[in-house]
Order: structure tokens, then sequence, then C-alpha cells
């Protein structure tokens, strides 16, 4: 630039966008909060706004909090990564007053860091999302979520929890926030364990929205039983199922959306390929039959999520039951229907016929202008 040059005069809203798009880039907003004193209360707003901490910049985030205690009121989506035993020493409380997303890795919630970094969020906290964190009991877990008395979506992926007898009957734990979205995934059955408890749990889910689960087929019936009971108000319901060895007869039913009046967005994600299809080999037989057990009459999106690892030929792609899948679309309860996805999660092998081959199964469906198919290499 040459010397004496200025920067052009751009609208005010012009260049906030512009600093929006930024959020979440520290290190381009850090550069922006410097350019000048037109840019500096939006690069700053945005670049506290949303905070990623780990073990790396933790010690630079505090000395700067430290000299000016009012950047931590701008924080409003806040991750903590890693921090189980360093540095030894908390800073001190942060003053986090307008915090709404809290997200935890790899943390134990009884870390002492904790306090000092949410003890002033506690009555801001709308979201928490607990992901490879550890509790010593269920119980705990729900003690620590009722420190958030607004929380209304709560996520919790991989966790680490010690089962304990009466983990479904905490009926005891008084003034527990009233969830609207619920997402559990992880191993050793944790969701319908967690699921079970909340359900225990007076007005706990006696509002919710959203579900996003993770299951085994063998937990299919459960969790029928507690979709019951929290499904008056249920308007979005994401499953993801695993396969195991529970072996399922062609025509069982384990799981029903019967109770789900209000149902409007579904999402069934499952694996194309069974590890011992000599012994399952109608192990998507369900899908169809609770596709036909829907009862809601405002369902407007239903994706299915194939998970193709390993698949590579028609013959593998037909195990699915495309022809009871499409029959059941084609009832009236769909006709309020507006888009069908299929979504092929890798399965390489198929690429060159993949989408052509799902169009004609579910021609119907494509006739109507609304389904739309997709192969990605991702996960799902």
């Amino acid at each position: 630039m040459p010397d004496g040059a200025t920067l052009p005069e751009l609208p005010v809203e012009v260049t906030e966008n512009v600093l929006d798009q930024l959020r979440g880039d520290s290190r381009t907003l850090a550069v922006c909060c410097r350019v000048g004193r037109d840019w500096y209360p939006r690069a700053r707003y945005n670049l506290y706004h949303t905070v990623h901490l780990d073990v790396d910049n933790i010690g630079k985030f505090f000395k700067a909090v430290t000299q000016d205690p009012a950047l931590a009121e701008l924080m409003r989506d806040f991750s903590l990564n890693g921090l189980w035993k360093s540095p030894s020493t908390p800073p001190d409380v942060l003053r986090t007053t307008n915090l709404k997303i809290l997200r935890l890795n790899f943390i134990d919630t009884r870390n002492y860091w904790l306090p000092t970094l949410i003890s002033y969020a506690t009555n801001s906290v709308t979201e928490l999302s607990l992901t490879h964190c550890f509790t010593e009991d269920v119980r705990s877990l729900m003690h620590f979520l009722r420190t958030f008395p607004h929380l209304k979506h709560f996520a919790a992926a991989e966790m680490r929890i010690q089962m304990q007898p009466d983990e479904e009957t905490l009926a005891d734990i008084p003034e527990f926030p009233a969830l609207r979205s619920l997402c559990l995934s992880g191993f050793g059955g944790l969701p319908l364990r967690l699921v079970n408890t909340f359900v225990g749990i007076e007005g706990a889910l006696s509002h919710l929205s959203v579900l996003k689960i993770k299951l085994s087929m063998g937990e299919l019936a459960r969790f029928s039983q507690v979709l019951v009971l929290i499904s008056d108000d249920l308007g979005e319901l994401e499953l993801m199922v695993e396969p195991d060895d529970t072996a399922l007869g062609p025509e069982s039913t384990p799981l029903s959306l019967s109770s789900c009046p209000k149902l409007s967005f579904l999402t069934i994600d499952f694996r194309l390929l069974h590890p011992k299809p000599i012994s399952h080999p109608d192990h998507l037989a369900w899908i169809p039959r609770l596709l036909s057990s829907v009862r809601s009459k405002g369902l407007r999106d239903v994706k299915l999520v194939m998970r193709a690892s390993g698949a590579r030929t028609k013959q593998d792609i037909d195990v699915f039951p495309w022809a009871k899948v499409a029959r059941a679309l084609r009832a009236k309860r769909f006709a309020a229907l507006r888009r069908v996805v299929v979504r092929i999660v890798r399965g390489g092998g198929m690429r060159r016929f993949a989408v052509a081959y799902v169009k004609e199964k579910l021609a119907a469906v494509e006739r109507r202008g609304i389904l739309r198919c997709v192969q990605t290499g991702g996960s799902s």
C-alpha cells in the first residue's frame, strides 16, 4: 500500500458482517483487532464470542482476561479441551455471565477448573455438550446438569460413567431443568441408560422436542417402551442403530413410532452390511416396519443414512429392503412429505451406479420430486 494510503470506508454493517464471518478464527480476528479503531470493537467481540481452550493456548487466554476481566463477559460459546491436571492452579474466577454454549471435551466433571470457568455461567448456559468426559456415576452427572437451571439442550458422546443399581430411580433430584433436545451416543448401552434415568426425573423430558440417540439392535424393543413416555412433543427423531447378535424375525417390529403424533423429521442411520451376514440375512427388515408404524400426519422429512463400508456390488446394496420401504413411503400417512434423503456413506465400489440405483428403487418418490440421493466418503 502506498505511503499515506488509507483503508476504503465501508458501511458499518458490511464491515461487521465480514468480521462476524470470522467468528471462531481467533488468529485472524486477533490481527483484525490491530487494524484500526473502527474494526477493533467488532473484532474484539467476535474474538471472545467463541473461545476454544486447550493446554496450548490457555495461558495466553488467562493472561488477556486477567488484564481485562470484561473480556469474559463477551463469551457466548466456550469449548474446554483436555484439562485433566495442568496447569495445576486455576486462575481467578471468570465472569462468564453471558455464556450460552458450553462444550467440555476429555474433562472430569469433578475437575477443579470448572467452578472457575462456570460459576458465573450457571444461570445463562442453555446448551451443554460433554464428549469423552468422565463422571463418577449417573447420579453425579444429573446433579452436575442440575447446576444449569435454564439448560435446554444436552449432548453426551462416548462418556465414561460407572453403573450403579439405582441409576434409573433418581426422582429425588429436585428442580431439574426441562430439556428440549437430547443427543446421546456412546458404548456399553450408555445412551439408553441415560434416557431411562432422565425419564425417572420429574419434568426432565416432559417437553422434549428433539432426540438423537445411538442404540444397538438389541435395545430397540426397550427403547420403544421408553419412547412412549416422552413422545408427546417429539418433533425430530434421529436413530443410529448398530448391528449386534440380536436375531429379529422377518415380521418383528421391535420399535414403533405410533406414539409420536408431532413427528416432523425422522433420520434412520444404519449399517448396510451386517458383520455376520449369514446369521442375520434380514437385519434391516425392521426399517420398513418402523416407517409403517408412523402415525404423524405432519412428517415432512425422512433421511436414510446408509453406512456402506465394504459394499461394492448391486448385490450388496440390494440387502436393503427397497421394495418394502418404497411401499411404506407410498402410504397416505406420508402425503405431507417434502423431502426424502438417502445418504450413502462410503461404499466407494458402488460409486458408479449407487445414485441411479436408489432413484430406480424409489421411483415413486423420485416422481414426486422430493428424492435426493448423495454418496459421501466421510462419516455420517
